[in-house]
């Protein structure tokens, strides 16, 4: 009778550490996934504004001098050779310095009114990806979704910081 006691006691905790393991990873992929299609979403829209500041500067090229239009150029070439989330994010900063700097040169309410559109349905997927990255943070510093956290890897994510 004992060794049917001891072998339910260890069957349940077996299966009630085998349900927080599968609970704990779950989230932990759940928010992963989440993040990551959040994080494919911004660079399609960070891609638009490329393209959007690609045509800008043929339009207004006549109103830029030339270190203007050698900067537009090299950000835009710059952009595409970015690999980590951190050189991305730089460079739509740097980016978007530069859209400020020739809209106010062209002055132009529809370019104006297509970078503000682009802008906030940046950051709108800007506020998503960081809510998703501060439930991922939180998980992997947390027990125990921690200790599975560290078994598979999974370390925090870096913030999309807003615009200074």
């Amino acid at each position: 009778m004992e060794i049917i006691i001891n072998i339910v006691v260890i069957a349940l905790v077996v299966s009630l550490l085998t349900f927080i393991y599968c609970n704990s990873y779950n989230k932990l992929m759940i928010n992963k996934n989440k993040a990551t299609n959040t994080w494919a979403n911004i660079i399609k829209e960070i891609n638009i504004r490329i393209n959007l500041l690609g045509q800008l500067n043929d339009v207004a090229s006549q109103y830029l001098d030339d270190r203007t239009k050698q900067q537009v150029a090299a950000l835009t070439q710059s952009y595409q050779t970015k690999v980590s989330t951190e050189d991305v994010i730089n460079s739509y900063y740097d980016i978007n310095k530069v859209i400020d700097m020739i809209l106010a040169k062209l002055n132009n309410e529809e370019w104006n009114k297509a970078f503000n559109d682009s802008f906030n349905r940046i950051e709108v997927l800007r506020k998503e990806y960081n809510d998703t990255i501060l439930k991922i943070n939180n998980l992997v510093k947390m027990f125990p979704t921690s200790l599975i956290a560290k078994v598979n890897s999974i370390t925090p994510w870096i913030f999309f910081r807003g615009i200074d």
